[in-house]
């Protein structure tokens, strides 16, 4: 038997209301990663529960309880920012300490980030304003990350570690327009292929009321501080800034949280921080096993910054994994379908992005 939970009809009226006008205009733009994180604003550094944390904030990796996997893409080709998103974790019994207040369990995760985004090369690459004269092919674009995340005080504090290899490449041909002939003539092409490794640090606390199981405890609030390519390093002679993150989140109840993040804290990539913030509730579960199973997302990504900002909104849906029909009830295999919608205001255009995810209970 499935029941609505608390908020659940209020949740609906308000998520039918946003799809009315959010969907008003159909087409795509500026994004990131995890289609849960994005349809809740991209306000996830402070939250970071699920296998998301890979990219937002390695300390949340701990939370984990189960092997989990995604797989994240957009509803068409963008050519610019990411693409194609896979990420796993899996919790492993590693004690660090041989002490009781360090949790023996530490998440392992990885993830590979593909991204189709030839102007970021373009302008690290050439200077030249002139950019018809340019023709690319083989663009690459892309990194793998390698993450970890550990509980080192009870359950109250967790710290993440991720190293990522990026890699980035380009072939330029470069032309000039003949007025004369009016055609282009070929001058000459050239091969440029960089990659460096970088570092990222989390940290998270939790606080208050105990909301969650034994198995996976979730606390009233957390608070994450993530800090991006904190190593310095240069691809194409061009120094990577480090990119600070701290967010919050608050759960009224089990079934519903309210996260908020700083992004790019120190103004190292803009004029001023970018502000985001988000929810999640979810709606239905099962009444026998207590399983969500639909949940509602919406928020507000880069709220102060009108070229950036977007209105967001979501859904979650989780289905039991079924090897065997008459394991309904019992299994805590569980299949994820994650939908994110973001409607840009500087442009009118909207960001489909989908995730297939799965964690597995062994």
């Amino acid at each position: 038997m499935i029941k609505l939970s608390r908020y659940g009809s209020l949740g609906c009226i308000i998520c039918a209301l946003c799809l009315l006008f959010i969907i008003s205009k159909a087409s795509w733009i500026y994004s990131c990663v995890g289609a849960r994180p994005l349809a809740m604003g991209g306000a996830f550094s402070g939250l970071a529960d699920d296998v998301n944390a890979v990219y937002w904030n390695p300390a949340g990796l701990a939370q984990t309880s189960r092997p989990s996997f995604t797989l994240m893409f957009p509803d068409k080709p963008r050519d610019i920012n990411y693409d194609l998103y896979i990420a796993g974790a899996i919790p492993a019994n590693i004690d660090l300490l041989n002490s009781p207040a360090w949790k023996s369990k530490t998440t392992i995760a990885f993830a590979y980030i593909y991204n189709n985004d030839p102007d970021y090369l373009y302008y690290t690459i050439e200077s030249s304003t002139e950019r018809q004269e340019i023709r690319a092919k083989d663009v690459i674009n892309d990194y793998v990350q390698l993450s970890a995340g550990k509980y080192i005080y009870r359950d109250n504090v967790s710290i993440g570690l991720s190293l990522k290899q990026m890699n980035k490449g380009i072939t330029l041909k470069k032309y000039i327009y003949d007025k004369t002939a009016q055609s282009w003539s070929y001058i000459s092409e050239k091969r440029y292929v960089d990659q460096v490794i970088e570092m990222d640090v989390g940290i998270m606390a939790y606080l208050g009321e105990e909301l969650g199981t034994p198995e996976k405890p979730v606390k009233q609030f957390s608070a994450g501080l993530l800090m991006q390519n904190i190593n310095h390093s240069k691809l194409f002679d061009t120094t990577i800034q480090p990119n600070y993150r701290p967010g919050v989140a608050y759960r009224p109840d089990k079934n519903s949280v309210l996260s908020l993040e700083i992004y790019d804290a120190a103004a190292n990539y803009a004029k001023t921080p970018q502000v985001r913030f988000g929810g999640e509730v979810w709606i239905y579960e099962q009444a026998d096993t207590k399983e969500k199973i639909l949940a509602l997302r919406g928020g507000v990504y880069d709220s102060n910054d009108r070229d950036m900002k977007a209105y967001t909104c979501g859904l979650g849906i989780r289905l039991p994994w079924l090897s065997n029909a008459s394991q309904y009830l019992d299994t805590k295999n569980v299949f994820e379908l994650d939908y994110a919608l973001m409607r840009w205001v500087q442009d009118e255009k909207n960001t489909s992005l989908f995730s297939l995810g799965l964690q597995i209970n062994i």
